[in-house]
């Protein structure tokens, strides 16, 4: 029975489809035709060599926060303290601030102030520097002791802030120095209420701005105590990254001053859709300006007198973009004036005028003026300064006393007539009356 042909037929097909499983597993799918067109799927599973494994998880820690240290004095109820910033493999998010083991604060920038501190203690302080993973790295221990301190006067407030230079990521700014009545230990800038570094200079950049961003700017001076002033607001917006509006133009230029051989004027300051840095000045029509400023005024020295000068103004901002020139202010520098000196002459009194004879004169009150009777310039004349010269021009022979003619020169006088007269003083301090009004005529 089994070795019938029709037997041996099936086993021979059984056989071909074990061969043809086997030459198929390496594909997607094979199809077998036992005879009856009948189809059989056989699905293989997918191959898992090209498969990308999966991403490697962050355990790296970042850098440990050296250098960390106390900025000023730990006094008064306060403690500004400081360290170097951590580097890490991929970036540091932050710093946690623990205080006698206790987290405090969590901080973005190498900054942190801590106040309401009692006085006579001694905190201890520790930074850990982490980031995205929370993976940390830990500071040594900082202690600090906050005392009570005998100086508490503050420093001057850092005055006239300024912004120096604005671009779609950079910020600077400017001040003046701040005094103290022991020394000014430092600046700290704050920006939108939040410490942000300190310096020792009166000046500082910001580069962890954004583009198209408004900004507050706070400057505060402080001590070796930490006493501690500060800065009225200074308002910034950065640059868009494609500012292409240029300021408006200056305005109402007005001269302030003028000598023979210096002009200073002003004018009203310019707007922008982002920030003015400064402005350009022009000078007798020609197109390339000679000058700039950051200022609303400016000085023109070195000039030439009795001479007529032109001037003009253009707005710029910190993309480079350029304001039309203002309207033209024509100044005249004032002519030199030439001036002569006037020499007076008169008899020293000897006597009073009860016909006594005089005990000495203590000093001289020289008036005079360019109208009779209206003197606007006086001068008080003492005989023992060396201010004015005498000589013996005659004797007294009642008093037994010389007769003196002194002199005394005026310098630089204006052309036109000018009038003088003078009254002394003796030794009681008693006033004589005024001389008789004595006139010259400068030319």
């Amino acid at each position: 029975m089994f070795n019938t042909p029709l037997f041996r037929l099936g086993c021979l097909l059984g056989s071909i489809f074990l061969i043809s499983c086997a030459a198929t597993t390496d594909q997607e799918a094979a199809q077998i035709d036992d005879g009856n067109n009948t189809q059989v799927e056989i699905i293989t599973p997918p191959d898992q060599s090209d498969t990308a494994p999966p991403d490697q998880a962050d355990t790296i820690p970042p850098d440990v926060p050296e250098n960390f240290r106390v900025i000023g004095s730990s006094s008064n109820g306060s403690v500004v303290l400081s360290w170097d910033e951590s580097v890490d493999n991929v970036s540091v998010s932050g710093y946690r601030i623990f205080r006698n083991n206790n987290l405090v604060a969590t901080v973005t920038t190498n900054l942190f102030s801590d106040t309401g501190l009692a006085v006579n203690t001694t905190y201890q302080y520790i930074v850990e520097a982490f980031d995205a993973e929370n993976n940390s790295a830990r500071s040594s221990v900082l202690d600090v002791a906050i005392s009570i301190v005998s100086d508490q006067q503050s420093p001057t407030v850092p005055g006239n802030l300024l912004l120096t230079y604005v671009t779609v990521d950079q910020v600077s700014i400017s001040w003046t120095s701040s005094t103290d009545n022991v020394a000014v230990s430092g600046y700290r800038i704050f920006r939108d209420g939040v410490l942000l570094n300190s310096t020792n200079l009166t000046s500082f950049t910001d580069s962890t701005v954004n583009d198209n961003t408004s900004y507050q700017y706070i400057v505060e001076a402080f001590d070796a105590e930490n006493n501690t002033a500060r800065s009225n607001a200074l308002n910034v917006t950065t640059l868009a990254a494609d500012d292409l509006v240029a300021p408006e133009i200056p305005v109402n230029l007005n001269s302030t001053n003028v000598t023979t051989s210096q002009i200073t004027f002003s004018w009203t300051a310019s707007t922008d859709n982002v920030g003015v840095v400064g402005y350009r000045v022009y000078k007798n029509y020609s197109n390339t300006y000679f000058a700039t400023t950051t200022s609303t005024s400016f000085t023109d020295s070195g000039l030439t007198s009795d001479q007529t000068y032109v001037y003009s103004v253009s707005a710029i901002d910190a993309a480079g973009n350029e304001s039309l020139q203002s309207d033209i202010i024509s100044i005249d520098t004032q002519a030199v004036v030439v001036t002569q000196p006037v020499t007076l002459n008169w008899q020293v009194p000897t006597q009073n005028t009860d016909d006594s004879c005089l005990d000495g004169i203590q000093s001289y009150t020289l008036n005079y003026g360019m109208s009779s009777g209206n003197y606007s310039s006086t001068v008080n004349l003492d005989p023992d300064a060396g201010q004015i010269s005498c000589v013996q021009s005659g004797f007294d022979n009642v008093c037994g006393v010389p007769i003196m003619t002194c002199n005394y020169t005026v310098d630089s006088l204006d052309s036109g007539t000018w009038y003088f007269i003078i009254q002394a003083t003796d030794l009681f301090g008693v006033q004589s009356g005024y001389s008789n009004e004595a006139s010259k005529l400068v030319n």
